[in-house]
């Protein structure tokens, strides 16, 4: 039984771990915070899928402020207004 332990533990060694992506190149202290506002925001929307409040985070991080206040502009066709709505915490 002790080889397999040893087997098993090489076997793992040489197999990489999952990272997980990072497209935005949060910092950790970043991360954190998404972190912790995605978990605020997921229960104040339960009924929101957790998928759509991240990319509203995301969106709401990743975009300058003049393309969100003038979207006509920046040539973005969604309705900001929902976006705004939901991404402020209580």
């Amino acid at each position: 039984m002790a080889d397999n332990d040893n087997l098993s533990n090489e076997t793992c060694a040489c197999i990489p771990r999952h990272t997980p992506s990072n497209p935005y190149n949060y910092t950790s202290a970043e991360l954190l915070e998404r972190k912790q506002t995605l978990k605020a925001l997921e229960e104040v929307y339960p009924n929101l899928p957790f998928a759509w409040l991240e990319m509203v985070y995301d969106f709401e991080k990743n975009t300058y402020l003049d393309h969100r206040r003038a979207p006509h502009r920046s040539r973005i066709y969604i309705s900001l207004s929902v976006f705004y709505y939901f991404t402020e915490v209580p």
